[in-house]
């Protein structure tokens, strides 16, 4: 089961690190995998970033997600990984 990304509207997060070539965290403690076939588009992007997480309505598998760098005027297909907690497992809600 994929899990879900809930937030109001297409609220403005900030890319708070990059975890490797195809993770980021972004400041509300969600991460991200990119789709490898779009790598090459975060790469450059830098922290602090402004990105806007918006649902592909209707898309599924696993990209289901675009993370759209304001900053660079890029997006890119992502899917997420949750929000580690204290014991270091995901968890399924974003507020």
């Amino acid at each position: 089961m994929a899990l879900e990304y809930f937030q109001d509207g297409d609220a403005e997060r900030w890319l708070e690190d990059k975890l490797d070539e195809n993770k980021l965290a972004l400041d509300d403690g969600s991460l991200w995998e990119v789709s490898p076939l779009q790598e090459a588009k975060v790469k450059n992007w830098v922290r602090f970033s402004k990105i806007i997480v918006s649902c592909r309505m209707g898309k599924a598998g696993d990209y289901r997600y675009v993370l759209v760098n304001t900053s660079y005027s890029e997006e890119a297909e992502a899917r997420y990984l949750g929000v580690p907690s204290a014991a270091g497992n995901a968890n399924e809600n974003v507020a």
